[in-house]
């Protein structure tokens, strides 16, 4: 409640100079979302009706960030994610990303979520050092970062490359990464007015986004 309320005078303008930035992971043979398949009745177990789900599968992790004009740099890796390993992907990636989605917006700042990760002292400095100032977002609050309608997203272009190798789901996340169309990205981020009112509709709990 105190997030939507303090940012309840913002307009889609002042969300624009905002970055979302998040990790997620994708894997091979996921089924990354609801499958809906046409069938007949009783026809609902027959195999070509069904979508395995393998749970040890390979995968990669994925970091990036978004504006409302584009998509910035995406990391992909497989090293568990540290407070190091989080500042040296900010040092190779963010200012990169807003140098090119946000060269001429002056003041920005910078959304992610609450891992504990995002605030060990190595990011905490490293985000200091570079005068990023982050939006105090609250916990528990994944209806409230845009960026996680784009994973869903592109977890579903990624499916549909079919890729059976590491080096073919590489090649496929980055592929689907340049696919994103622009005005989809503009119109999650000009969701959050409409997302902070619902909160306060709701009184806090949670929201279908």
């Amino acid at each position: 409640m105190a997030f939507a309320e303090g940012y309840s005078g913002w307009e889609e303008a002042d969300w624009d100079k905002v970055v979302y930035a998040d990790e997620c992971t994708v894997g091979i043979y996921w089924n990354n979302g609801q499958v809906w398949v046409q069938r007949g009745v009783h026809e609902a177990f027959l195999p070509e009706n069904m979508a395995d789900k393998y749970t040890h599968c390979e995968k990669i992790n994925v970091w990036s960030c978004i504006t409302a004009k584009g998509v910035g740099t995406l990391y992909t890796f497989t090293e568990t994610m540290t407070g190091q390993y989080y500042a040296d992907i900010l040092d190779k990636c963010l200012l990169e990303s807003v140098d090119h989605l946000l060269p001429d917006v002056g003041q920005w700042y910078y959304l992610h979520d609450n891992a504990s990760t995002h605030h060990e002292g190595k990011v905490k400095a490293w985000l200091h050092n570079h005068g990023v100032i982050c939006l105090d977002f609250p916990p528990h609050s994944p209806d409230l970062n845009p960026v996680e309608n784009l994973w869903s997203q592109l977890k579903r272009l990624v499916e549909d490359k079919h890729a059976k190798t590491i080096d073919q789901l590489q090649d496929a996340v980055h592929a689907s990464w340049h696919e994103i169309q622009p005005e989809y990205l503009e119109h999650i981020v000009h969701s959050m007015p409409k997302r902070l009112q619902q909160v306060r509709a709701a009184q806090g709990w949670r929201i279908h986004h």
